[in-house]
């Protein structure tokens, strides 16, 4: 049970990470992608 709950932890932890720091990361890529046609107008 105590092997349940550390993984479980590592589960919610990862995912907190990755939606904190992957969100930002596809907006910035989102926006360089848009900007060269921004910048050619």
């Amino acid at each position: 049970m105590i092997a349940y709950g550390v993984a479980t932890d590592i589960v919610v932890a990862f995912s907190l990470y990755v939606i904190r720091f992957g969100l930002p990361v596809a907006f910035f890529f989102t926006v360089a992608m848009l900007h060269p046609p921004l910048l050619n107008m």
